[in-house]
C-alpha cells in the first residue's frame, strides 16, 4: 500500500515509473486537448488488445488466488469487470485524470460536516447556475430548424431530449416516433409554453404501418390513452393493426413496456420504468402511491394539478400487481397461482449454515460446530405495523402473495386461532412480570383495530426474515401466536439438519418454559409426533436480547445474558429492532389498507430488504472482523495482564469455583443501598408513570426522568474530563477516536436541551449560561447548578428535591463502583509487593495504572454529586455516612498508613474511614469485623473482574470463530443459487412451453448470483488476510 504518506509514495511511484524505458510501440499518442476546470489536458488513447485483456484477467485471477475458470461469464470491457474485485478505480499514473473530485461515501455520513467552500465559491456557483436556468426560457440562443425554409409557424423543444434546437412541429413529430413520453415545449414568441406529441399531430403506430391495414377501409383509426411516465402525465394517441386475428389493445400495450389499467378497452397505462421507479422509492423512502402520483401530476402541471386525470385509484391497484408479479418473477414462477406453497419467494440468509450447501458434509464433526454451524432467531413484536378496521377484510382484498413470502400460511393460520387464539398464556411458574407480551391486561382491544401488529422472526446476525416466519396479531401478542410463527421457523431448520438454535426473544425467560407444552397442546397441536421428537433433538437454547435483559429481574441475566452464554460470539439479539425502525416507516398506509394490500406491501418491503442485507453480507462481515479481531487482541491482553497480576494460587483457586458455578456466578454477592435506578422508579411512581390509576400517562418527560436524564449526560461529560486528563491522544488515530467522542458528546448534549423544555421551567432555561464552551462542560440546566435562594423565584424548588433524591442514589453507586476499583487496586499493590521480580513488578503496575484510571474516574462523580448535594441540602439532610473524599479516606493503604503513624506518636489508632464502614451486609462494630468484612468484599471484587475479562474475551474470541465462518459461506451461498439458476436455464431451455424470456433471465440471474459469488469470495480473501495478519503480530 501507499503507507502513511500517500503522496510522497505516490509521486516516487510515478516518478520512476516515467524513468523506465518505454519501447517505442507504447509511445503514448496525443489526439488533442480539452478544457476541463479552467485547464487545459491532453486527452490519451490507450492502445488495448484482446491479449492484453486477457493478461489482464490473468493477473486478476493470480491475485485473487482463482483458478481460471472460477471467472467464467461474458466480459466485453473493463466496465463489465465485479465492482467487488476492486479494479474500476485503477488510477494509472500516465493517464490525466479528468474526474470531479468525489465524496467519501465510506465516512460517517451522521457525523460529517461538509465544507461548503470546499471546490467553489457559493455566490460564483449560484450566479451561474441562475444564469442556466434563464438561458432554458430563452429561444433565441436555441439553432432551429433548417428542414423548411419557408416554415413561419410554432417551434417546439423538447425539455427531454439532450438537444436544445427549436424544430417545426414536423420534425418535432418525425424525432420522437420512437419516444412518444416526451415533454415538449411551444415558443409563442414570448416565452416556452407546455405543449403535447399528441396535440402537434404524433400517431403511435403498433403493429405494422397504417398504410397496410385494410381494417378500417383504408381510415386511420386513433385512440388517445393517458401513460404515466417518471416524467408526468402524457395524453397519447395511438394507432394499431386491426387485421383479422389482431391482438387487444392491452396486449399491444403490453408488447410496448406499459401496463394497462384495464385488460378491456383501457384508457389509461403505466410504463414499466415508472412503476420501477415508485417502487425502489417505496423501499428506500417509503413513498405512498398516493404521495407519488401526487408528485407526477404537480411535475405535470404544478399550476392548476386538479384539471389532470385522477389516476390514483388505477395506480394504487396496478402498482401491487407490479410488485407481487415481479417477486414471482424473480423467484422463478412461471405461472400465478395465489395456492402455491412449493416456492420460497426471497432471498433467504446467505450467511447461515445450510447443510448440503454452503457447508462441509463432514461439519458435525467440528469441534465448534455448536458455535460456528447454529442457526440465531430473533423473535420479536411490532405494534406500529397495524390495520384499522376499515374495508370488507380478506373477502374483498385477499393477498395476492399468497404463502409463497414471509407470513406463515394464511388458512392454516386461521384454524389454528380459531382453536388456540384465545388461549391465555400460562404464567403460573413465571417470576418476571411487568413485560407486555404474554400480558392479557395489556393488550389493545380497541375495536378500531383489525389487527394489533406483527410478530416476526429474523436472522439475529443478519437481520434477514426468515420465510413462513410472520403472523398477524389479533389481541396482542399471545404466546400461541408467537408459537406458529417461530415453529413455522424451526420445522425448516430441523428438516434441513441445523443441530443447534439459539432463539432470542424479550420475554423468553418465561415465554420458553411452557414451549413444548403450547405447541404439542391437544386442542390443535403445532407439530406431529416425528416432528416434535425431531426438535427435541435438537440443541435449544433460549435468550434474551441484551438491551432488553435490564428491564427484567436480576435472575433473568444468570440463563439468559447473551454476555454470560457460551458459543454465541458477540450476538445481541437486538437486530430485529433495526429492521422495525426501517419498516415503521410504512406504518402510517399500511395500518390504513385493507387486507390483501397491506399484507402485501409487507412482503415486498421484506423481500427488498433480505436482498440488500443479503448483496452486502459479505462486506459487513469482513467490517465487524477487522473490529471483533482487534478487540479479541485487546480483551485476551487484558486478561492476561490480570491473571499473571493476581499470579497461579489466585487464579486456580477463581478457576475451580467458577467451573462449579451457574450464570449466578456474574452477580455481586453482597447487599447494596438503594441506587439511583430504585429512587427514580419511586420519584416515578409519586409522579404518575406507573400504572392505569395514576390517570393517562403523558409522552412528555417528567421531571424526575429528564432530571435523571440530565444526569447520564453529566456522567457522560465526566467519562470525557477524565480521557482528556488521561492523555491517551498520542497517535492520529486515538485523536481521531477523542474528537469523535466529543462530537457524539455534543449530539447528545444538544438532544438534551431539545427536550429540556417538556419539564423545566422556561425562567430556568432562559438563565443558562451558553457560552461558547466545550460540550464537556455545557452547563445542563439542573436546580444545583442555580444557587438555592433563586430556586423559589425560577419555579424549581420541587425539581430541586427531585435531583436532590437522585443525587443520593448517584453517590452510592460511585461509591460501590469506586470500592470495586479500590479492592482490586489494593490486592494489586499487595501482590507487587510480595513479588519483587521485575517481570512481575512491570505487568502488576501497568494493571495498578489502568485500575486507578477508573478510581479517579469515580472519585469524580462522587465528588460531583457530593458538591450538588451541598447545593441542595435544604431542609432536609444527607445521609449521615456520606463525607467528601480525601486521599486518606478512599483510599485504604494511606489510611493504614496513618494510623500506623499515629501509634507510633503515642496518640491512640484512628477509625478506619468511612467509605469502608458502608453498604456492608454486616452487623460488625469492632475494627476487627470490619477488616474482615472489607477483605471479603475485595476478594468479591477480583472475583468479578476476572469473571468479566474471561467472558469479555471468551464472546470476543467465539465471535471471530463465527465471523470467519460466516464470511466464507456467503460466496458459498451465491454459488450454489449460481448453480440453481444455471440448471433451471438448461431446464426451461428444453421446454417449449416457457417463455424464452425467461430462458434469458434465467441466464441474466446466474449471472448475477456469480458476481455476488465472486465479490463474497473476494471479501473472505481479504478476511483471510487479516486473520494471518493478526496471528503473525
Amino acid at each position: 500500500m501507499l503507507g502513511r504518506n500517500p503522496g510522497q509514495s505516490l509521486r516516487k511511484h510515478i516518478a520512476k515509473r516515467k524513468a523506465a524505458p518505454r519501447p517505442i510501440e507504447e509511445a503514448l499518442n496525443v489526439k488533442g486537448k480539452r478544457f476541463i476546470n479552467g485547464e487545459t489536458h491532453e486527452e490519451v488513447e490507450l492502445p488495448v488488445n484482446a491479449s492484453d485483456i486477457e493478461a489482464g484477467f490473468a493477473r486478476m485471477r493470480e491475485q485473487l488466488g482463482l483458478p481460471e475458470q472460477e471467472i467464467d461469464f461474458e466480459m466485453n470491457s473493463f466496465e463489465d469487470l465485479p465492482a467487488s474485485l476492486g479494479f474500476r478505480n485503477l488510477v494509472w499514473p500516465s493517464w490525466p485524470q479528468e474526474d470531479e473530485p468525489q465524496p467519501n461515501i465510506g465516512i460517517d455520513s451522521s457525523n460529517f460536516i461538509p465544507n461548503t467552500n470546499e471546490h467553489q465559491d457559493a455566490q460564483e456557483y449560484q450566479t451561474r447556475l441562475l444564469a442556466a436556468m434563464f438561458s432554458t426560457e430563452d429561444a433565441s440562443a436555441s439553432p432551429c430548424c433548417d428542414r423548411d425554409p419557408s416554415h413561419d409557424g410554432s417551434f417546439f423543444r423538447c425539455a427531454d431530449c439532450d438537444s436544445r434546437e427549436l424544430l417545426c412541429s414536423t420534425c418535432m413529430v418525425e424525432q420522437h416516433r420512437c419516444s412518444p413520453l416526451h415533454r415538449i415545449k411551444k415558443w409563442n414568441g414570448t416565452y416556452f409554453k407546455e405543449g403535447s406529441l399528441a396535440n402537434i399531430g404524433m400517431v403511435l403506430d403498433v403493429g405494422h404501418a397504417p398504410s397496410g391495414c385494410f381494417a378500417g377501409g383504408g381510415q386511420v383509426i386513433t385512440h388517445l390513452i393517458t401513460v404515466m411516465d417518471v416524467n408526468g402525465l402524457h395524453n397519447v394517441r395511438m394507432s394499431w393493426c386491426r387485421c383479422l386475428g389482431y391482438s387487444q389493445l392491452a396486449n399491444v400495450l403490453f408488447r410496448q413496456e406499459w401496463i394497462p389499467a384495464t385488460l378491456i378497452r383501457p384508457g389509461t397505462a403505466f410504463a414499466f420504468r415508472v412503476m420501477k421507479l415508485f417502487q425502489m422509492m417505496s423501499h428506500v423512502a417509503r413513498t405512498t402511491p398516493w404521495d407519488f402520483c401526487t408528485a407526477l401530476q404537480r411535475i405535470t402541471d404544478n399550476v392548476e394539478p386538479d384539471i389532470l386525470p385522477d389516476i390514483y385509484r388505477s395506480f394504487n391497484r396496478i402498482q401491487r400487481h407490479w410488485r407481487v408479479t415481479g417477486a414471482y418473477k424473480r423467484g422463478g414462477i412461471t405461472s400465478v397461482n395465489h395456492n402455491q406453497t412449493e416456492h420460497q419467494l426471497g432471498l433467504p440468509c446467505v450467511s447461515c449454515p445450510w447443510p448440503n450447501k454452503n457447508i462441509p458434509h463432514n461439519w458435525r464433526d467440528d469441534p465448534d460446530s455448536d458455535l460456528i454451524y447454529a442457526t440465531f432467531i430473533a423473535i420479536d413484536g411490532n405494534y406500529r405495523l397495524s390495520r384499522n378496521n376499515k374495508g370488507g377484510g380478506e373477502a374483498t382484498d385477499p393477498s395476492y402473495f399468497g404463502d409463497v413470502a414471509f407470513y406463515a400460511p394464511n388458512e392454516r393460520y386461521k384454524d389454528f386461532c380459531r382453536a388456540r387464539g384465545g388461549a391465555d398464556d400460562e404464567i403460573a411458574d413465571i417470576t418476571c412480570r411487568g413485560h407486555k407480551s404474554g400480558d392479557a391486561t395489556k393488550f389493545n382491544h380497541s375495536p378500531r383495530k383489525a389487527c394489533s401488529g406483527v410478530v416476526c422472526g429474523v436472522c439475529a446476525r443478519s437481520a434477514a426474515f426468515f420465510h413462513w416466519g410472520v403472523v398477524d396479531l389479533a389481541l396482542g401478542e399471545r404466546f400461541v401466536n408467537v408459537d406458529f410463527a417461530l415453529v413455522h421457523i424451526l420445522q425448516d431448520l430441523v428438516k434441513a439438519g441445523i443441530k443447534k438454535i439459539v432463539v432470542s426473544y424479550d420475554v423468553a425467560c418465561k415465554y420458553n418454559i411452557n414451549f413444548d407444552r403450547r405447541i404439542n397442546h391437544s386442542a390443535w397441536p403445532l407439530l406431529t409426533t416425528r416432528e416434535s421428537r425431531e426438535l427435541k433433538a435438537v440443541k435449544l437454547a433460549w435468550l434474551v436480547p441484551k438491551f432488553h435483559l435490564a428491564a427484567h429481574v436480576e435472575g433473568c441475566a444468570d440463563k439468559y445474558s447473551f454476555n454470560w452464554t457460551k458459543n454465541v460470539g458477540r450476538t445481541c439479539g437486538e437486530n430485529v429492532e433495526s429492521n422495525w425502525s426501517s419498516l415503521n416507516g410504512l406504518a402510517t398506509s399500511v395500518r390504513e389498507m385493507g387486507f390483501g394490500s397491506r399484507r402485501d406491501a409487507i412482503n415486498d418491503a421484506m423481500l427488498h430488504h433480505n436482498w440488500w442485507k443479503g448483496g452486502r453480507e459479505s462486506q459487513r462481515i469482513l467490517k465487524a472482523f477487522m473490529e471483533a479481531i482487534e478487540m479479541r487482541k485487546e480483551k485476551h491482553k487484558i486478561l492476561l495482564g490480570l491473571e499473571e497480576a493476581l499470579g497461579d494460587d489466585v487464579m486456580e483457586q477463581l478457576r475451580t469455583t467458577s467451573a462449579l458455578s451457574d450464570g449466578s456466578q456474574f452477580r455481586l454477592k453482597k447487599i447494596v443501598q438503594p441506587t439511583r435506578a430504585s429512587i427514580l422508579k419511586l420519584l416515578q411512581q409519586e409522579e404518575g408513570g406507573f400504572g392505569p390509576e395514576y390517570g393517562v400517562i403523558s409522552t412528555r418527560a417528567t421531571r424526575s426522568v429528564g432530571i435523571n436524564r440530565a444526569l447520564e449526560v453529566e456522567m457522560r461529560q465526566v467519562q470525557f474530563k477524565h480521557q482528556l486528563r488521561m492523555g491517551t491522544a498520542t497517535t492520529d488515530i486515538e485523536w481521531n477516536k477523542m474528537e469523535d467522542a466529543r462530537r457524539k458528546l455534543s449530539q447528545l448534549v444538544d438532544g438534551w436541551f431539545r427536550n429540556v423544555g417538556d419539564f423545566m421551567p422556561v425562567n430556568a432555561i432562559n438563565e443558562v449560561q451558553t457560552a461558547n464552551a466545550g460540550p464537556e462542560n455545557a452547563h445542563l440546566c439542573l436546580p444545583s447548578e442555580f444557587p438555592q435562594i433563586e430556586h423559589n423565584r425560577l419555579g424549581i424548588a420541587d425539581h430541586a428535591l427531585i435531583e436532590r433524591e437522585l443525587r443520593i442514589g448517584q453517590a452510592y453507586d460511585a461509591l460501590k463502583k469506586l470500592r470495586n476499583q479500590l479492592g482490586l487496586k489494593s490486592f494489586l499493590v499487595r501482590r507487587k509487593r510480595q513479588n519483587p521480580g521485575y517481570t512481575m513488578a512491570t505487568r502488576a503496575e501497568t494493571e495498578i495504572k489502568k485500575v486507578d484510571g477508573h478510581v479517579k474516574k469515580w472519585r469524580k462523580v462522587y465528588e460531583s454529586a457530593w458538591k450538588a448535594l451541598e447545593v441542595l441540602r435544604g431542609d432536609g439532610v444527607i445521609p449521615h455516612e456520606h463525607h467528601w473524599l480525601t486521599d486518606q479516606a478512599y483510599w485504604k493503604d494511606l489510611g493504614e498508613r496513618q494510623t500506623a503513624e499515629a501509634t507510633r506518636k503515642g496518640e491512640g489508632p484512628k477509625q478506619l474511614p468511612w467509605i469502608w464502614k458502608i453498604e456492608l451486609d454486616i452487623e460488625e462494630t469492632s475494627l476487627e469485623g470490619i477488616e474482615g468484612a472489607i477483605e471479603g468484599w475485595t476478594n468479591e471484587a477480583i472475583r468479578l473482574e476476572w469473571l468479566y475479562a474471561r467472558a469479555s474475551y471468551e464472546r470476543w474470541d467465539e465471535e471471530t470463530k463465527l465471523l470467519k465462518a460466516e464470511g466464507e459461506r456467503v460466496g458459498k451461498s451465491f454459488g450454489w443459487l449460481k448453480k440453481q439458476w444455471q440448471t433451471q436455464k438448461m431446464d426451461w431451455g428444453r421446454d417449449d412451453d416457457i417463455p424464452r424470456g425467461a430462458v434469458a433471465y434465467a441466464a441474466r440471474t446466474a449471472t448475477t448470483f456469480a458476481r455476488l459469488e465472486q465479490k463474497g469470495l473476494a471479501h473472505f480473501l481479504e478476511l483471510l488476510k487479516v486473520a494471518v495478519k493478526y496471528a503473525q503480530s
